[in-house]
């Protein structure tokens, strides 16, 4: 396994900022009760969210009706993928029931 890293950088280059990505990885190490030695890396990209859900509905929950700038962040422990939504401003969620970014056509992403 290997130990995730993303390199510090801004937001305007598309990569999530250390911040960000540090604040979902302790998250995650604290959901599962892993270290760092168990977590794989998928992936890291910047996206667009289609409303305030962050591509993360719940049901009878309303959300802001607008375009979030955002990121995904996705992690592996074992057979188990996390699927992290997040935020320009860095709130996040840990997203079960993920759509794809900017359709909100409930295409699921996995």
């Amino acid at each position: 396994m290997m130990t995730p890293q993303v390199p510090e950088t801004d937001s305007t280059s598309g990569e999530v900022p250390q911040e960000m990505f540090d604040a979902v990885l302790d998250d995650l190490l604290a959901n599962t009760g892993g270290t760092r030695a168990d977590v794989t890396f998928v992936k890291a990209e910047q996206v667009t969210w289609n409303d305030g859900s962050l591509g993360c509905p719940e049901p009878g929950v309303m959300y802001t009706q607008a375009i979030i700038d955002g990121y995904q962040v996705v992690f592996s422990v074992g057979d188990t993928t996390y699927d992290y939504h997040l935020s320009d401003r860095g709130s996040f969620v840990l997203c079960q029931n993920s759509f794809s970014p900017g359709t909100g056509d409930g295409t699921p992403t996995q």
